[in-house]
């Protein structure tokens, strides 16, 4: 079933809902769509990291979407499974060993893209003030006085930048 799941995520079904397979995997068997979920919610916190590293933060709102999605279905899931403890004992070790791997997984991707996350806001930073930095420097122009003294001026009212913040 998992396999069917993970074959219909990447068929080109629309990114935003649980294809038909999917919803049936979910029914079948819920630890397996536990798995199927912690897998995709892996991946694109994967490639959240990539589109940091490469600073490309725009990018990020392609993944936004389907990534909330995934994080619902995933609570869903786990809210639901709490409460059938009964269920957990029955669990096939197999599965029970590659949801405790492929979680581990989520949990090192999940420290890797906060780790990311701190490092672009600080490089934004250092952006913002360098940028201040740059236009407060041209801010002050310098002359000479009707008597040939050097002076130096403001140009014009303080200049006030913002710039997008990743968060």
């Amino acid at each position: 079933m998992q396999n069917h799941a993970m074959a219909a995520q990447h068929s080109g079904d629309t990114p935003h809902k649980a294809t038909p397979i999917q919803a049936h995997a979910i029914e079948a068997d819920p630890i397996e769509a536990v798995i199927a979920t912690v897998r995709e919610l892996t991946e694109i916190m994967s490639r959240e990291v990539e589109l940091l590293r490469a600073m490309k933060v725009r990018d990020f709102s392609e993944l936004q979407d389907r990534k909330t999605v995934l994080v619902g279905t995933y609570e869903s899931l786990t809210k639901e499974l709490a409460g059938r403890p009964e269920f957990f004992a029955s669990i096939d070790p197999r599965l029970k060993a590659e949801l405790r791997d492929i979680t581990e997984r989520m949990h090192g991707v999940m420290d890797t893209n906060a780790a990311a996350i701190r490092a672009a806001q600080a490089v934004n930073q250092k952006i913002a003030n360098a940028i201040v930095d740059a236009v407060q420097s041209q801010s002050v122009t310098q002359g000479y006085s009707s008597g040939g003294a050097v002076t130096a001026q403001r140009a014009g009212p303080p200049v006030s930048v913002q710039v997008d913040r990743v968060s």
